[in-house]
């Protein structure tokens, strides 16, 4: 099983292929140091 992280023009695409709870959306990737213990949280259910 997979785990994306991806851009908002992707948001309504990711449900799709990896559930509600496989994916994360970035708006800016400045954001992703201040998201990894969400996206663990996520993996780690």
């Amino acid at each position: 099983m997979g785990f994306a992280i991806a851009q908002p023009i992707l948001r309504h695409y990711l449900p799709h292929m990896y559930g509600a709870a496989r994916y994360i959306i970035l708006d800016d990737v400045r954001q992703l140091p201040f998201k990894v213990s969400d996206i663990y949280r996520r993996l780690t259910r």
